[in-house]
């Protein structure tokens, strides 16, 4: 299967329980790491037609995947580490099925290595470039598009989490959510910091629906802040514009006394 449709479905599991982000990466990865064995392709097509599938594409690679994940795991060790194991099989599973080639020759999955390597053959694998993988394809990304909208997150997350807050953004806009969520945080801190300033610190969430109360407390005391500091930098302007004033009086007074003063002589 292509590794497009083995990302949606690994996030897609990565998803069914609220993990910690890092977690939820880990989770994600679990569905991509097996097709590394096929970087032996460097080496030669003969060597990627043996090695391929076979070196990460086996149970024991699953069960050591888990186990590290349990093990870097920030929230629930138990459930990283299920989930872990569950992509990567899923990908197993995907490429088992459906990584027929256009001239009939079938993958096998020699699943025990190292401790066998008798190969698993499906008897009904469809090819990689076939309806069923491209309806998959299409399942997963509805199913995505959903999750987006109700946890407010997209697969970008795991690349770049300021463009996947514009994703959501642009899915909500679209299709419509829940508004006020993480992502429009993150693109309103996105957007603040572009602008050359700082984040703001604290929480600025706001819902679509009516204020509560604890809420509008909330906005009366930045009211009564942002008055109190207007209040005080208008009475020290009040002040230096007296002074100034002052200043400039008793500046023209001593102008005055100067010019209409008894006029001194020097006498050679």
């Amino acid at each position: 299967m292509h590794p497009g449709s083995h990302a949606l479905i690994s996030w897609l599991v990565a998803e069914v329980r609220a993990l910690p982000y890092r977690d939820r990466l880990l989770v994600f990865a679990g569905g991509l790491l097996p097709d590394l064995d096929g970087l032996v392709i460097l080496g030669g097509t003969e060597l990627y037609q043996t090695w391929h599938h076979v070196i990460l594409h086996n149970g024991l690679s699953a069960v050591v995947y888990a186990l590290l994940v349990a093990a870097c795991a920030k929230g629930s060790r138990l459930a990283a580490g299920a989930l872990a194991c569950v992509t990567w099989h899923l990908h197993l599973l995907c490429d088992w099925v459906g990584s027929g080639g256009p001239d009939g020759s079938v993958w096998s999955i020699p699943y025990l290595v190292p401790f066998s390597f008798q190969d698993f053959y499906c008897p009904f694998q469809w090819p990689l470039a076939s309806w069923q993988n491209v309806s998959i394809t299409l399942v997963a990304i509805v199913l995505s598009a959903v999750v987006a909208l109700r946890r407010e997150r997209t697969i970008v997350e795991a690349f770049s989490r300021k463009a996947d807050a514009q994703v959501v953004a642009a899915l909500r806009a679209r299709f419509g959510g829940r508004r006020g969520g993480r992502a429009e945080d993150d693109l309103r801190r996105t957007t603040i910091s572009g602008a050359g300033n700082r984040p703001l610190r604290g929480s600025y969430r706001w819902s679509a629906g009516p204020a509560s109360e604890e809420q509008l407390r909330a906005v009366e005391r930045m009211l009564g802040v942002a008055s109190a500091a207007i209040q005080a930098d208008s009475a020290d302007l009040e002040r230096s514009a007296h002074v100034g004033r002052g200043r400039a009086y008793e500046t023209d007074r001593l102008i005055e006394r100067i010019g209409t003063g008894p006029r001194s002589s020097v006498c050679a």
